[in-house]
């Protein structure tokens, strides 16, 4: 939906059919009080002040939420005004008091100045979670042509996802602006009705887009609202309304997990089917007493191997599926004993060059490490973030697609026995035609 202010109606926003809405705060206190309609609040954690940085397990308001927001515009002077240092500084604080929602990176105006790369790369250095990544993206609107607003926003949509292609994006703020003067001079509401036209189906087929909101509901800066000042629809809040999942989109049914596999005393490789409509899921793991033990965050994938558990030992398994409407509740569990010492864990095995690489793929190849009935291979991006990791079995090679064409990758090998899993050895890098 969007950012906005209240009015003497703040109800009026459920006209527009949205499934959320924010308003730069962790409780619902600087532009939407009083809301009381059905569409989820997604709470935002502005800056890293005690007023802002709040646990979330005390706001009812954000109780629905999958996401919290961070740091909004941390780049620029006049918003939260953030250095990446202070941000990384902040994050304990940031996943303690997410109360286990999806967390997003902070909110980054853009990034030509690098500020989202410098605070990924330093997040992943320091194992920090970051479950999704927050754009704002303004094109010029003024003295341009539609084909130009829309290539301009889809492009950088485009290359931050290449950038960081493990990581789905909210894209938290968007229209267009007058960038002469940075408000709405000059652009018609006809203009950003078209631009709504173009841009929001595009976005909603981008599996790697988990949500998108307008800026503003009303009374905003870029004569861009989507309300009028009595509550009413403008004409850009009408198109709005009746484009993309804005009232459309539903949440997925609960995916089905399946059988556990390449288990060993550390570790097992949990399953489940794909849901119709889900672009991430999240797996939660239990002790037979139901104690939750894990929860982890993931992309569009149906398999994930789990690592560092002890040995024979009991634990379930069970997996919800999300989209830009919200999660599911849990499928059924399935459980799985880890395997008892035994014999000795290989050795790290050597990760050799990549062949066969096209502009979606390519073959990683590994030396076989003696003793190891079974290897995982770990892929990253060019900022060290952790793409993915691949259960592969007793092989020495394992072909890699779904990639992005003219990108730089790295991955490497673990391998792994009853008796657990080994380091990688080295990393080897491959950029893709």
């Amino acid at each position: 939906m969007g950012a906005w202010t209240a009015g003497s109606n703040p109800n009026a926003i459920d006209k527009l059919n949205i499934h959320w809405w924010y308003d730069w705060s962790p409780n619902q206190s600087k532009y939407g009080t009083g809301y009381t309609g059905n569409a989820i609040y997604v709470p935002e954690f502005w800056n890293a002040t005690s007023t802002d940085l709040i646990p979330l397990s005390g706001v009812p308001a954000a109780a629905k939420s999958p996401w919290v927001f961070t740091f909004n515009e941390p780049d620029v002077s006049n918003q939260s005004d953030m250095t990446v240092a202070q941000a990384i500084a902040a994050w304990p604080t940031v996943e303690t008091d997410s109360n286990s929602k999806l967390v997003g990176a902070p909110d980054v105006s853009n990034d030509s100045d690098g500020w989202l790369t410098s605070f990924m790369r330093s997040a992943s250095a320091d194992g920090y979670t970051v479950n999704f990544l927050a754009l704002h993206e303004y094109p010029n609107g003024y003295g341009t042509s539609l084909a130009t607003q829309v290539s301009t926003f889809e492009s950088y949509i485009t290359g931050v996802h290449n950038a960081f292609p493990n990581y789905p994006i909210v894209v938290n703020e968007f229209a267009l602006v007058n960038r002469n003067t940075w408000d709405g001079t000059g652009i018609t509401a006809a203009e950003q009705v078209a631009f709504i036209n173009q841009v929001v189906p595009w976005l909603e087929a981008q599996s790697y887009i988990l949500g998108y909101s307008w800026y503003a509901s009303y009374e905003g800066y870029y004569g861009s609202d989507l309300l009028n000042s009595d509550g009413s629809l403008s004409s850009i809040g009408t198109a709005y309304s009746a484009v993309g999942c804005v009232g459309g989109a539903t949440v997925p049914a609960a995916p089905s997990t399946s059988s556990a596999t390449y288990t060993n005393n550390a570790g097992f490789t949990a399953n489940w089917a794909a849901a119709s409509g889900a672009n991430q899921y999240i797996l939660y793991l239990f002790n037979p007493s139901w104690k939750e033990l894990g929860v982890y965050y993931l992309g569009n994938v149906t398999s994930y191997p789990v690592t560092g558990l002890s040995e024979n030992t009991e634990y379930q398994y069970c997996v919800t599926a999300g989209n830009a409407a919200g999660f599911s509740v849990c499928g059924n569990s399935t459980q799985v004993t880890t395997s008892s010492s035994g014999g000795s864990i290989p050795s790290a095995p050597k990760a050799n060059a990549a062949t066969a690489i096209t502009s979606s793929g390519y073959t990683a190849h590994w030396a076989a490490s003696s003793g190891a009935t079974q290897y995982i291979v770990y892929e990253f991006n060019s900022s060290g973030g952790e793409l993915e990791a691949y259960s592969v079995g007793n092989v020495t090679s394992y072909a890699v697609t779904g990639q992005a064409a003219n990108t730089a990758y790295y991955y490497c090998v673990a391998a792994g026995n009853t008796a657990g899993y080994s380091s990688c050895a080295n990393e080897v890098s491959v950029t893709t035609n």
